[in-house]
Protein backbone atom coordinates (compact mmCIF):
# COMPACT_ATOMS: atom_id res chain seq x y z
CA UNK A 1 0.00 0.00 0.00
CA UNK A 2 1.41 3.53 -1.22
CA UNK A 3 0.12 5.37 2.03
CA UNK A 4 -0.14 9.47 1.10
CA UNK A 5 1.78 10.80 4.18
CA UNK A 6 1.41 14.30 3.22
CA UNK A 7 -1.92 15.71 2.37
CA UNK A 8 -2.36 17.68 -0.77
CA UNK A 9 -4.20 21.11 -0.87
CA UNK A 10 -7.21 21.69 -2.92
CA UNK A 11 -8.78 25.03 -3.30
CA UNK A 12 -12.25 25.04 -4.23
CA UNK A 13 -14.10 27.91 -5.38
CA UNK A 14 -17.37 29.69 -3.72
CA UNK A 15 -18.85 31.88 -5.89
CA UNK A 16 -21.37 34.44 -4.46
CA UNK A 17 -23.96 32.80 -6.74
CA UNK A 18 -23.63 29.41 -5.24
CA UNK A 19 -25.89 31.29 -1.91
CA UNK A 20 -27.57 34.37 -3.62
CA UNK A 21 -30.24 33.52 -6.09
CA UNK A 22 -29.64 37.43 -6.94
CA UNK A 23 -32.82 38.65 -5.23
CA UNK A 24 -33.08 41.95 -3.05
CA UNK A 25 -33.11 41.38 0.27
CA UNK A 26 -35.24 44.75 0.99
CA UNK A 27 -37.77 44.75 -2.19
CA UNK A 28 -37.11 41.06 -3.67
CA UNK A 29 -35.99 42.80 -7.16
CA UNK A 30 -33.57 40.66 -9.05
CA UNK A 31 -32.19 43.97 -10.97
CA UNK A 32 -28.98 43.80 -8.17
CA UNK A 33 -25.14 44.52 -9.00
CA UNK A 34 -22.15 43.10 -7.15
CA UNK A 35 -21.01 46.83 -6.11
CA UNK A 36 -17.79 45.19 -4.45
CA UNK A 37 -16.36 41.81 -3.78
CA UNK A 38 -13.31 40.02 -2.24
CA UNK A 39 -12.30 36.43 -1.26
CA UNK A 40 -11.65 34.85 2.34
CA UNK A 41 -10.13 31.13 2.73
CA UNK A 42 -12.15 29.32 4.76
CA UNK A 43 -10.72 25.96 6.30
CA UNK A 44 -13.36 23.11 5.60
CA UNK A 45 -13.57 19.73 6.14
CA UNK A 46 -11.01 17.09 4.43
CA UNK A 47 -9.72 13.87 4.42
CA UNK A 48 -6.36 11.98 5.56
CA UNK A 49 -5.00 12.47 1.78
CA UNK A 50 -6.46 16.37 1.16
CA UNK A 51 -6.67 19.53 3.08
CA UNK A 52 -9.41 21.36 1.91
CA UNK A 53 -9.83 24.94 1.27
CA UNK A 54 -12.79 27.12 0.35
CA UNK A 55 -12.12 30.14 -1.12
CA UNK A 56 -15.54 32.00 -0.46
CA UNK A 57 -16.32 34.99 -2.46
CA UNK A 58 -17.81 38.07 -0.33
CA UNK A 59 -20.06 40.74 -2.20
CA UNK A 60 -21.26 44.11 -1.80
CA UNK A 61 -24.84 43.74 -3.34
CA UNK A 62 -26.78 47.41 -4.73
CA UNK A 63 -30.16 47.06 -5.69
CA UNK A 64 -30.54 49.19 -9.04
CA UNK A 65 -34.36 49.00 -8.21
CA UNK A 66 -34.05 50.91 -4.26
CA UNK A 67 -31.09 51.50 -3.37
CA UNK A 68 -30.26 49.05 -0.76
CA UNK A 69 -26.80 47.63 -0.76
CA UNK A 70 -26.49 44.57 1.53
CA UNK A 71 -23.50 41.63 2.25
CA UNK A 72 -25.07 37.76 1.73
CA UNK A 73 -23.90 35.23 3.45
CA UNK A 74 -23.29 32.04 3.03
CA UNK A 75 -24.72 29.35 5.76
CA UNK A 76 -21.65 26.40 5.11
CA UNK A 77 -19.30 29.22 5.79
CA UNK A 78 -20.12 31.48 8.39
CA UNK A 79 -19.01 35.14 8.76
CA UNK A 80 -16.15 35.84 11.12
CA UNK A 81 -15.66 32.13 11.72
CA UNK A 82 -12.22 30.70 9.99
CA UNK A 83 -14.05 27.73 9.38
CA UNK A 84 -16.70 25.60 7.65
CA UNK A 85 -19.88 24.90 9.13
CA UNK A 86 -19.10 21.33 8.07
CA UNK A 87 -16.07 21.32 10.92
CA UNK A 88 -17.98 23.14 13.60
CA UNK A 89 -20.80 20.21 13.33
CA UNK A 90 -18.34 17.45 13.51
CA UNK A 91 -16.80 18.98 16.61
CA UNK A 92 -19.80 19.68 18.21
CA UNK A 93 -21.43 15.89 17.25
CA UNK A 94 -18.24 13.99 18.50
CA UNK A 95 -18.70 16.01 21.64
CA UNK A 96 -22.34 15.27 22.51
CA UNK A 97 -22.67 12.09 20.45
CA UNK A 98 -19.54 10.22 21.32
CA UNK A 99 -18.56 12.32 24.71
CA UNK A 100 -15.28 13.01 22.98
CA UNK A 101 -13.03 15.60 24.85
CA UNK A 102 -12.09 19.12 22.65
CA UNK A 103 -8.20 17.84 22.73
CA UNK A 104 -9.31 14.31 21.16
CA UNK A 105 -11.81 16.24 18.52
CA UNK A 106 -8.50 18.58 17.37
CA UNK A 107 -6.56 15.31 16.78
CA UNK A 108 -8.61 13.73 15.03
CA UNK A 109 -9.82 17.24 12.99
CA UNK A 110 -5.70 17.45 12.57
CA UNK A 111 -5.71 13.32 11.64
CA UNK A 112 -8.28 12.68 9.54
CA UNK A 113 -9.57 15.75 7.84
CA UNK A 114 -6.68 18.27 7.44
CA UNK A 115 -7.78 20.75 9.59
CA UNK A 116 -5.75 22.44 12.35
CA UNK A 117 -8.29 23.87 15.29
CA UNK A 118 -6.93 24.27 18.67
CA UNK A 119 -8.82 22.63 21.42
CA UNK A 120 -9.48 25.73 23.02
CA UNK A 121 -11.35 27.14 20.16
CA UNK A 122 -13.50 23.88 20.57
CA UNK A 123 -14.19 24.66 23.86
CA UNK A 124 -15.61 28.15 22.62
CA UNK A 125 -17.94 26.14 20.18
CA UNK A 126 -19.41 24.30 22.70
CA UNK A 127 -20.23 26.96 24.94
CA UNK A 128 -20.99 29.78 21.98
CA UNK A 129 -23.07 27.26 19.62
CA UNK A 130 -24.25 24.59 21.77
CA UNK A 131 -28.10 26.08 21.84
CA UNK A 132 -28.15 26.49 18.26
CA UNK A 133 -26.85 22.85 17.36
CA UNK A 134 -29.53 21.52 20.47
CA UNK A 135 -32.31 23.35 18.61
CA UNK A 136 -31.01 21.76 14.95
CA UNK A 137 -30.64 18.41 16.27
CA UNK A 138 -34.64 18.44 18.02
CA UNK A 139 -36.50 19.69 15.26
CA UNK A 140 -34.06 19.70 12.02
CA UNK A 141 -35.00 21.97 8.92
CA UNK A 142 -35.10 19.79 5.62
CA UNK A 143 -31.54 19.46 4.19
CA UNK A 144 -31.19 21.23 1.26
CA UNK A 145 -30.09 19.43 -1.97
CA UNK A 146 -26.44 21.17 -3.85
CA UNK A 147 -24.43 20.29 -6.76
CA UNK A 148 -21.48 18.33 -6.22
CA UNK A 149 -19.02 21.24 -7.35
CA UNK A 150 -19.78 24.22 -6.01
CA UNK A 151 -18.38 26.50 -8.39
CA UNK A 152 -21.07 25.40 -11.00
CA UNK A 153 -24.49 26.01 -10.00
CA UNK A 154 -26.76 27.89 -7.23
CA UNK A 155 -28.30 26.19 -4.73
CA UNK A 156 -31.04 27.40 -1.82
CA UNK A 157 -29.82 30.65 -0.88
CA UNK A 158 -29.57 31.68 3.52
CA UNK A 159 -28.27 35.05 3.24
CA UNK A 160 -28.32 38.05 5.85
CA UNK A 161 -27.90 41.50 5.60
CA UNK A 162 -23.85 42.01 6.74
CA UNK A 163 -24.88 44.55 9.42
CA UNK A 164 -27.44 42.46 11.32
CA UNK A 165 -25.60 39.05 11.54
CA UNK A 166 -24.55 38.00 15.09
CA UNK A 167 -22.23 35.39 14.11
CA UNK A 168 -19.85 33.50 17.52
CA UNK A 169 -22.50 35.34 19.81
CA UNK A 170 -24.46 32.72 22.29
CA UNK A 171 -28.66 32.31 21.31
CA UNK A 172 -31.02 32.19 23.94
CA UNK A 173 -33.36 30.68 21.69
CA UNK A 174 -33.20 27.80 24.31
CA UNK A 175 -32.95 29.47 27.50
CA UNK A 176 -35.31 27.03 29.74
CA UNK A 177 -32.93 24.18 28.83
CA UNK A 178 -30.10 23.12 31.37
CA UNK A 179 -29.42 19.89 29.97
CA UNK A 180 -29.53 17.89 26.99
CA UNK A 181 -28.56 14.64 25.97
CA UNK A 182 -27.36 12.22 23.30
CA UNK A 183 -27.11 8.75 23.71
CA UNK A 184 -27.32 8.35 27.34
CA UNK A 185 -25.09 11.62 29.00
CA UNK A 186 -25.85 15.14 29.90
CA UNK A 187 -24.36 17.71 29.83
CA UNK A 188 -25.33 21.40 30.97
CA UNK A 189 -25.25 23.99 28.50
CA UNK A 190 -25.57 27.28 30.41
CA UNK A 191 -21.73 29.07 31.10
CA UNK A 192 -20.19 25.80 32.51
CA UNK A 193 -21.04 24.17 29.74
CA UNK A 194 -17.52 22.64 29.64
CA UNK A 195 -18.05 20.81 32.87
CA UNK A 196 -18.04 17.11 33.54
CA UNK A 197 -20.69 15.03 31.46
CA UNK A 198 -22.49 12.43 34.03
CA UNK A 199 -24.65 9.43 33.32
CA UNK A 200 -28.35 9.94 32.76
CA UNK A 201 -30.99 7.47 33.67
CA UNK A 202 -34.17 8.55 30.87
CA UNK A 203 -34.13 11.99 29.58
CA UNK A 204 -36.97 13.35 27.45
CA UNK A 205 -37.42 16.78 25.53
CA UNK A 206 -40.95 18.27 25.32
CA UNK A 207 -42.00 21.52 23.39
CA UNK A 208 -43.99 23.89 25.76
CA UNK A 209 -47.07 26.26 24.88
CA UNK A 210 -45.08 29.23 24.27
CA UNK A 211 -42.76 27.00 21.79
CA UNK A 212 -39.45 26.76 24.48
CA UNK A 213 -38.45 23.42 24.99
CA UNK A 214 -38.25 21.81 28.53
CA UNK A 215 -36.08 18.98 29.38
CA UNK A 216 -37.04 15.90 32.27
CA UNK A 217 -34.86 13.55 33.74
CA UNK A 218 -35.82 10.22 34.72
CA UNK A 219 -33.69 7.85 37.57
Amino acid sequence: MDFIATPAIKHVNVPVSVYFDGHCLSCESTDTRIRSSYTREVADLGSPIEQRIADVTMATIECNNCGCTFTPVSREYPLKYEYSLAVITYALARYYHDNASANDIARELATLHGVEVPADTIYTWIKRLSDDYVKAMTDPSPASTTTEEQDSGASNPDATLSGDTSDGAASNALHDIKTITIDGTFVTTGVDVVGKKKPAGCLSIAKKKDGTLRLTSYK
